[in-house]
């Protein structure tokens, strides 16, 4: 665990480091502000690409790094700060840098036990493998935080936490090292998926509380993922009862029901048709509710604005289901969600539940037809030179069940 005590002397340390503390401004979800350009460390250069979100600033920067001589006595290439931005703007800006691998392998030849395990995730994440395997696992999670890819399931969450509440092993990292474990320890405990059920206990709680609310398809659903001794306890049943012959017609009935009822898909990807900051084009209520999403006590020089994102109409029928709106480097601050049908009038319309989650948030969806349209209304902090067409075009949507 990350005690109180070392997580003030980290404190300091970013305090006095000005390149710890805006590593620990990105971690945090702001948004730091130094020379940037101005600089000549590469670091800063890097640094400033990922937060502004500059691919073009990203590439630029680490090209010149790219002819530089790779060996494995070389400072920079065992500058574990600049090898985990290279690697996290290689993953953010579609993996145009062949030569980290080159680096990776210069630093495997380095003896020191501690390193040489840090490096084995730095080339997992190369590899694009981000499961909780080895034994500093959990680095991997702020740079998947950070990448807007950080999906923690139980068991992953488990294998994280294992890790790091090994006998002191924060004592034998660099600041840097400490400052990603630390947020690791944090992700583990307030980012872990929720999951519908855990036990066999929330399970039952979960029927007795939603029984009256089934349908017939769901039941349908509920025998079939039932084990098969329960199946052939159901078919004894029935056979004692002298049932068969009601079923043969129930079972008709429940296969023309389900002919005539559109099979309902939960959608696998959501695509953004448009990305736009509000204006007259939404419903006026919408508008309305929009004008009061951006915080009452923000700070004066931080400027706010509330931006649309309208996916392109459902393909399918969908059972009930729920979408995510994220940003990669930004916190939402506040959010609704709508839905409406392609094709109506565009001011019919439909508010739909929301539930926060840190700095992104989740609508929760009933039955869709086919046709519908979902929009999320969201309030963000605008940096100086950022543009909202910018920030909208880099919100993901991501359905989950």
């Amino acid at each position: 665990m990350v005690s109180l005590e070392q997580r003030q002397a980290l404190a300091s340390l970013a305090e006095v480091d000005q390149h710890l503390k805006k590593f620990q401004m990105l971690l945090n979800g702001q948004y730091p502000r130094g020379p940037g350009k101005d600089s000549g460390d590469v670091r800063e250069l890097l640094l400033e690409a990922i937060c502004s979100n500059n691919s073009a600033g990203f590439k630029e920067a680490a090209s010149k790094i790219s002819e530089r001589k790779i060996t494995a006595d070389s400072d920079w290439c065992n500058d574990d700060y600049l090898l985990f931005l290279l690697l996290l703007g290689n993953e953010k800006y579609g993996r145009p840098l062949s030569f980290l691998k080159n680096v990776i392998e210069a630093r495997g030849k380095n003896p020191n036990p501690i390193p040489r395990k840090i490096n084995d995730v730095f080339a997992a994440l190369e590899r694009q493998e981000f499961g909780m395997d080895g034994e500093y696992c959990f680095l991997k999670i702020p740079f998947l935080y950070l990448a807007g890819k950080l999906r923690l399931d139980s068991a992953a969450a488990q294998k994280a936490l294992s890790a790091l509440t090994a006998p002191h092993f924060f004592d034998h990292f660099s600041p840097f090292l400490k400052l990603l474990t630390q947020k690791a320890h944090d992700l583990v405990l307030t980012d872990r998926q929720p999951l519908p059920t855990e036990t066999t206990a929330q399970l039952m709680e979960g029927f007795e509380n939603h029984a009256k609310n089934l349908s017939l398809r769901q039941w349908w659903r509920v025998i079939v993922v039932l084990p098969g001794r329960i199946h052939l306890a159901i078919i004894g049943l029935i056979l004692s009862l002298g049932l068969i012959p009601i079923l043969f017609g129930f079972g008709k009935g429940l296969a023309e029901t389900w002919k005539s009822d559109q099979h309902r898909v939960r959608p696998t990807k959501m695509t953004v048709a448009e990305a736009h900051e509000v204006n007259s084009s939404l419903p006026s209520e919408a508008i309305t509710l929009a004008k009061s999403l951006a915080p009452q006590d923000a700070p004066g020089q931080n400027k706010y604005a509330s931006i649309v994102v309208e996916t392109e109409p459902i393909l399918n029928a969908t059972p009930a289901f729920v979408v995510e709106i994220s940003h990669p480097t930004k916190a939402i601050s506040n959010a609704f969600a709508f839905v409406q049908v392609a094709g109506e009038n565009s001011r019919s319309f439909t508010i739909v539940p929301i539930e926060r989650d840190s700095g992104r948030f989740r609508a929760i969806l009933p039955e869709q037809a086919k046709g519908t349209k979902i929009c999320f209304v969201f309030s963000v902090e605008i940096e100086p030179g950022e543009t909202i067409d910018t920030v909208a075009k880099s919100t993901i949507l991501r359905p989950i069940q």
